[in-house]
């Protein structure tokens, strides 16, 4: 109650500050006598008296100044519409309503030419049309905008926009506005058909110079404008448009935001900002939050959704209290046109090649008939509902477990019927084929109104694509092939022996739908905005190699083993949204949204195998590699069969990577709304708004995961001589055959939703032209049901009503004295209400110079799945990754930058930024469990602090040669991001304290911090990209350079688990050209990861620390018992050779640190052809 007393107060604060700025501008004005004077100072009598009641005449100051003289009148209103209508009634001007409060003046004859007209091909002309804006971005509604020496104009409306329509040809465009310098924009080109974009950014008119007329070239003048409306928003952001995209060789939206300053990626998909953890940033398309597509973290990737589609990428870096819930280190959005301003159909065709892996083997299970158009034909329906577990069959069991009825052969022989065959097992051989891409959209706008401004409009696209690659993994040592740092080394030769390796086969269909559309008028605006996006992604890893105790010795020989992982994921996307703005009562703005999106994520029939070496010789039916399964690994007539689970008792035995199916699927729907209401009133001679509004987000999401074991009783030898897809599951011999053996623990099911409200009041103050203050207040609340959670780690039988009555094991919080979970309790440690105040400040001493200071806070809230209690096996971290729940994080932020736009499209820029986290979400390697094995758990710690600079920097080249025409269309451009994070780690351990009469135990949570302090997960220290661009209007070149340094992948609370990724440089280039007179056809070649660098992980090695002197073996921790030996530290250090051994059995042995992962994705061409209707 006292929470909603504040929120209450806070609108009302809010509401009457409106009413207070609206009583305050409102004067009553006595009759009044205009004398015969001319129309120039009639006007500008007019405009003296509006200050006084907030009305506005505009009009073209140099057109209109030695113009007629005007005769007097007695006005007996305060309505400027009659005054103008009394004055200009009698000559040939005319005066036209923007909207309340605000009228144009311009020549009767070019209003009429003026005047909206439908496009078609017999008129033969095109339109011209953009933003005015002032020279603090600031929209100048009723701007006059003519072609010089001629009658033919128009005026801007309430938002600054204004379209002309010219015949075909070049002109020279004024655009005036009072109290600015007039612009002259030479060589602006109308094309047949086609919009020519024009923003413009008019100077403030200075009275010591009197009238003056600035002249610019088109480019110039657009380009200002274009940059005048980036440098003017309340945030830090980074901008990227559609036309800086096309000139880059990325096919994705995950691929493109590596580019923009302080961003990395994560394989192209997941997104790190200013070098805080995907799970950190929030991912946008127009405006709606998009679910999560990962089934264990809270994250988006973004490669799912196409280039093709979007009109522009914003990322912003500090928080106002607009913004949408869970702001972290970036809110990334991604925004698509809904009215296009000219008519347009596109269609393109693509295809892609990589010598290092097209037209080569490509090895993965069965396909289905439909996986080029990312569907599934059925061949991977093999989970029926109604499943019964097999523990308990009497040809199975030695012993009949209680409360159990004895199952039948025919019983398991009719499930085994209902699940289906073996046939899409077993490992096959393909031919990688050439990456092909379409793409078609068509855009139409549609003029309703002649006399005012009235649009219809629509986009719709459609785009498809298909890519299959091999990744190449050098070097795989984790998890079980981890080999414990026993590496030996030929003495000679010094190459490793056993070296483990892998292949990744990706398989990747992905198609989408975007359809967009809306009506605009002058003061009212509706959009619809909906896509639909399909991606098919197919991996196949295939590791091979030997570990700790991964390796099988036959005939005097050591041979590696093989573990299989097949995963056939399903990813749809479906976001439908409906928004409007309405600008009514003078100045309110009312905006509301409302949308969903939904995510499925189904990962079907996914195959973990392992395999083993078995030495046969003629094998009928093996010679023949044409999509058949591959049995044989070498050529010395050593053969690998697939390890089937087997039995001796009603357990499982201790865990053996036994072949088995998994599927699992995730299906999240996030419903949203947002309402704001904002007023405009005028305040020291400069605009200001106060806004105010709700927004609400629901989550609701769904899991289901589960495994088919396929085993046998016993361990027989019976079909080590057939391949795993001619088994037979028949059970003619039951205790000899093959069977699926669903367990209880098998099976895991989640729900849960989130609900989450804010409510947000804010002002944007403009005291002076170069002083402006965003600030306000945010209050968010945030309730997670976790309506269902069902999942066993367990693989030992237990009888479900004696797990009922078993004791159970309690925590205790000592501040609270709450019950609580071992480690988080998301539900007990969990707060409700955040307050989230933030002030932005953006200081503006010289022109095109901007200094900028904000502070904010937020809260990330956790994702529905981080909620869950799933564990599953990650092929690529060779290890189980754990979901236990987290609690929100909140930070503080703080931002400082200054900003120079010292000519039109260039900048000069450094930031600072600071952020402080309570409560960060990171990825954690440890021993979490009885079994020994390190895991990762996703898990909350203490608190931690990042800091960092940015700097950002764009070029011109025509100074080094002015007048030099190639030079002007050279740009250089970099930007570098250093950066630095600690930690406050923390573990909990537990002091019993007794128990209950039913035998219950109680223990004490007590939180321990840990001493060392070391860098976030996901922290990279330095990102740096440069490049240089050549853009005519024809020919276009781009060279693209990216490097991340070392990157924090996984952490833990014991520095020899902490896994490190080494840095990384990329380079991409691009070639375009555009074909034929209109420049309509369009050629563009990439290449992408030109150097091929590898990615590279580490931990450190056993040898490069040591037990210290002093060691105490009390603590409990690492920097009291260890110290780094001398030449070593947390960084990669490669170390050096040692000889062990004598004889014939000397080798080598490698001090330093233990390499875990490399792996090369390799070069690739893409070339498309383009044609523009």
């Amino acid at each position: 109650m006292k929470t909603n007393k504040c929120v209450l107060k806070a609108i009302f604060l809010f509401t009457a500050g409106i009413i207070l700025s609206i009583s305050s501008i409102h004067a009553e004005i006595q009759s009044m006598k205009f004398p015969r004077e001319r129309i120039i100072s009639r006007l500008e009598r007019m405009n003296e008296i509006g200050k006084n009641t907030g009305q506005v005449v505009t009009y073209n100051k140099t057109a209109i100044k030695n113009d007629e003289q005007l005769p007097e009148f007695t006005a007996h209103t305060n309505n400027m519409e009659e005054w103008l209508y009394e004055s200009l009634k009698n000559t040939r001007w005319m005066y036209r309503k923007i909207r309340d409060n605000y009228f144009s003046v311009l020549e009767k004859e070019a209003a009429a030419l003026a005047s909206p007209v439908v496009e078609t091909p017999a008129q033969k002309e095109g339109t011209l049309s953009g933003k005015i804006v002032d020279e603090s971005g600031e929209v100048l509604p009723g701007a006059t905008v003519k072609v010089s020496d001629q009658t033919i104009g128009t005026a801007s409306d309430i938002n600054g926009n204004f379209r002309l329509s010219l015949p075909a040809g070049t002109y020279t465009i004024e655009i005036g506005y009072i109290g600015y310098q007039t612009q002259r924009v030479t060589g602006v080109k109308i094309n047949e058909g086609k919009n020519t974009p024009l923003d413009v950014s008019l100077n403030t008119e200075s009275t010591e110079l009197g009238e003056v007329v600035v002249t610019a070239t088109y480019n110039k003048a657009s380009t200002n404008g274009m940059l005048k409306l980036q440098q003017t928003k309340a945030e830090v952001s980074s901008v990227i448009s559609s036309q800086q995209i096309s000139t880059l060789p990325d096919k994705n939206v995950g691929e493109v935001l590596k580019r923009i300053s302080g961003v990395s990626t994560v394989n192209n998909s997941k997104v790190i900002v200013r070098g805080i953890a995907e799970r950190y940033n929030v991912a946008q398309l127009d405006g709606v939050t998009l679910p999560s597509t990962d089934v264990q973290t809270r994250d988006f990737e973004f490669d799912i959704i196409p280039n093709d589609l979007i009109d522009n990428v914003v990322v912003s870096k500090s928080y106002t209290p607009d913004l949408s819930f869970g702001f972290g280190g970036g809110l990334v959005q991604i925004n698509t046109i809904s009215v296009p301003d000219e008519n347009f159909i596109k269609m393109s065709v693509g295809g892609k090649f990589s010598p290092h892996y097209t037209g080569k083997r490509f090895m993965g299970y069965g396909r289905g008939k439909w996986d080029y158009l990312g569907m599934d034909d059925g061949v991977r329906d093999h989970f029926p509902e109604g499943l019964f577990p097999v523990m308990n069959t009497m040809f199975l069991l030695d012993f009949e477990p209680e409360n159990f009825t004895p199952l039948t052969v025919e019983q398991v022989r009719e499930q085994n019927k209902k699940i289906g065959g073996l046939e899409r097992l077993g490992t096959r051989k393909y031919k990688t084929m050439p990456g092909q891409n379409y793409n078609f959209s068509i855009g139409r706008s549609y003029d309703l109104g002649r006399t005012k401004m009235s649009r219809l409009g629509f986009v719709g696209a459609l785009t498809y694509r298909n890519e299959q690659s091999i990744e190449d993994i050098l070097h795989y040592e984790r998890g079980p092939f981890d080999k414990m740092g026993t590496n030996l080394y030929d003495f000679e030769t010094e190459k490793q022996y056993y070296e483990n390796n892998a292949k990744n086969y990706k398989f990747n269909t992905t198609w989408a739908v975007l359809l967009n559309g809306g009506w605009q008028t002058e003061n009212h605006s509706i959009f619809t905005k909906n896509m639909y996006s399909r991606m098919f992604n197919n991996t196949f890893y295939r590791i091979v190699g030997t570990g700790e105790d991964m390796s099988v010795e036959m005939y005097g020989k050591i041979y590696p083993v093989i573990r299989e992982f097949d995963s056939p994921k399903f990813l749809d996307l479906l976001q439908n949204k409906l928004e409007g703005e309405h600008r009514f009562l003078k100045n309110f703005t009312f905006t509301w949204a409302a949308a969903r999106g939904k995510v499925l994520n189904n990962e079907l029939d996914a195959v973990e195998a392992y395999l083993v070496p078995i030495k046969f010789t003629n094998l009928p039916g093996l010679n023949s590699w044409d999509d058949k399964p591959v049995f044989k690994f070498n050529d010395d007539d050593m053969f690998y069969k697939y390890v089937l689970a087997g039995f001796h008792t009603g357990e499982a035995q201790s865990y053996v990577p036994w072949l088995k199916r998994s599927q699992y699927f995730y299906d999240e729907t996030n419903w949203s709304a947002e309402a704001s209401l904002s007023y405009e009133f005028k305040m020291l001679n400069k605009s200001q708004r106060i806004k105010a509004g709700i927004q609400s987000l629901e989550r609701h999401g769904k899991f289901k995961w589960s495994q088919l074991p396929i085993g046998r009783k016993g361990f027989n030898n019976k079909y080590d001589n057939l391949p795993i897809w001619a088994i037979d599951l028949d059970m003619k011999e039951p205790k000899e055959d093959v069977f699926y053996f669903p367990q209880l623990w098998d099976l895991q099911r989640y729900e849960g939703k989130n609900t989450n409200i804010a409510y947000f009041g804010m002002m944007d103050n403009r005291l002076t032209n170069w002083f402006r203050l965003v600030w306000g207040l945010r209050v968010e609340s945030y309730e997670y049901d976790g309506i269902y959670s069902e999942g066993s780690n367990s693989y030992t039988y237990v009888d479900p009503e004696k797990q009922k009555n078993m004791p159970k094991s309690y925590f205790v919080n000592p501040e609270t004295g709450r019950v609580v979970s071992e480690r988080t309790d998301v539900e007990a440690d969990e707060v409700k209400w955040h307050y989230l105040p933030s002030a932005a400040l953006t200081l503006t001493p010289l022109k095109n110079l901007n200094i900028r200071g904000s502070y904010a806070k937020s809260v990330v809230r956790p994702g529905l799945i981080e909620n869950s209690k799933f564990t599953r096996f990650n092929p690529e971290w060779g290890t189980y990754q754990i979901n236990e729940g987290v609690l929100s994080t909140k930070i503080t932020h703080y931002d400082a930058k200054i900003e120079w736009f010292p000519t039109p499209g260039e900048v000069l820029s450094v930031g600072y930024f600071k952020k402080d986290f309570d409560n960060p979400v990171e990825l954690y390697r440890g021993i979490f469990d009885t079994s020994q094995k390190t895991k990762v758990l996703t898990q909350n710690s203490k608190s931690a602090k990042v800091t960092g600079w940015e700097f950002d920097a764009r070029k011109n080249l025509s100074f080094l040669y002015p007048g030099f025409q190639p030079l002007s269309n050279i740009y250089i451009y970099g930007n570098l991001t250093l950066q630095k994070s600690e930690v406050q780690a923390r573990f909990f351990e537990k002091e019993y304290i007794g128990s209950d009469h039913n035998g219950n135990g109680y223990s004490i949570r007590i939180e321990k911090l840990l001493k060392m302090k070391r860098p976030l997960y996901g922290q990279v220290p330095i990102l740096y990209n440069f490049g240089i661009q050549y853009q005519d209007e024809r020919l276009g070149i781009n060279l693209a350079f990216n490097h991340m340094g070392n990157k924090t992948f996984a952490t833990s609370g014991d520095p020899r688990l902490v896994e490190f990724e080494r840095e990384r440089d990329q380079m991409d280039a691009q070639i375009s050209y555009n074909f034929l007179r209109n420049k309509n056809l369009k050629l563009k070649l990439n290449i992408s990861n030109i150097l091929n660098t590898p990615y590279h992980f580490f931990t450190n090695g056993g040898y490069t620390y040591k037990i210290r002197d002093d060691y105490d073996s009390k603590t409990d921790y690492w920097e009291d018992s260890y110290e780094w030996i001398y030449g070593f530290d947390e960084n990669y250090q490669w170390g050096y050779f040692e000889k062990q051994g004598e004889g014939d059995n000397v080798v080598k042995i490698r001090k330093g640190d233990d390499d875990t992962y490399k792996k090369k994705t390799g070069t690739a061409f893409s070339l498309s052809l383009s044609y523009s209707f």
